[in-house]
């Protein structure tokens, strides 16, 4: 049985100028969601995209009701992103989560993602963005490997 962490992003689809701010080196950081324990990113020019990505409490918490926040915010001139890996692998089966921001409200150049991933070549993702075309879709679900008719976007 394949087995793939349970990913949860949310970065800024910007320009790389405008997009990135350096970190300070932190301690690793983990929270407690949903009974599953999270590694949650940190540094700078790590994947996807030229990203800084910010552990700090301001960045990912879950709240005293049990919910997860991830949060793009600017500090130091740049933007810094949150990310959550799940510590465990998951097998196959029925994946399902809530949003409590509607992905229509969601800037253009903003993506939130929700994935399973092993491997670049093995990855099932939901991703609520319209990748910089406010009229497009606000949300895409996609395989790897792409293929004819991937990414599907729907609304």
């Amino acid at each position: 049985m394949m087995k793939m962490p349970l990913l949860l992003i949310l970065l800024p689809f910007l320009p790389l100028a405008t997009c990135r701010s350096a970190l300070p080196s932190a301690p690793a950081r983990t929270i407690l969601f949903s009974g599953i324990e999270w590694q949650v990113k940190h540094g700078n020019d790590i994947l996807p995209g030229p990203n800084s990505w910010s552990n700090s409490p301001q960045s990912v918490f879950v709240d005293a009701m049990g919910r997860l926040h991830l949060v793009l915010r600017r500090e130091g001139g740049g933007w810094v992103c949150p990310e959550v890996v799940a510590k465990r692998s998951f097998g196959y089966g029925t994946y399902r989560f809530q949003v409590g921001t509607d992905p229509e409200s969601l800037p253009a150049n903003v993506v939130a993602g929700r994935y399973l991933y092993r491997n670049d070549r093995k990855e099932i993702d939901t991703e609520f963005s319209r990748w910089g075309d406010p009229p497009a879709p606000a949300a895409t679900y996609s395989t790897q490997p792409d293929g004819p008719g991937h990414p599907n976007r729907f609304v």
